[in-house]
């Protein structure tokens, strides 16, 4: 895992209940195999933002409770990409 992934699940640590810590990976999905719901989803984004100082605006956040699918590594994806922002 690299810096970004690794404090990433950091964050999920804190988020996902103790009984699926252990499995999270980059192919855990956050609402199925997490059972992350959308006060959790909201809890993560704002711990993503203390994290990482990236601002994650509403519509984003609505996007990651309404999609169907959203994974660890979509989350990682998403992060990269915001920090890619900030350093342009």
């Amino acid at each position: 895992m690299n810096e970004i992934e690794t404090r990433v699940v950091g964050v999920l640590h804190k988020v996902v209940d103790s009984r699926f810590v252990r499995s999270i990976n980059p192919h855990s999905d956050l609402k199925h195999d997490l059972l992350l719901d959308s006060l959790d989803i909201m809890e993560m984004t704002i711990l993503l933002e203390d994290e990482f100082s990236i601002k994650i605006g509403h519509d984003e956040t609505q996007e990651f409770k309404k999609a169907h699918t959203v994974e660890v590594k979509d989350i990682v994806a998403y992060v990269k990409g915001k920090l890619g922002h900030l350093s342009a």
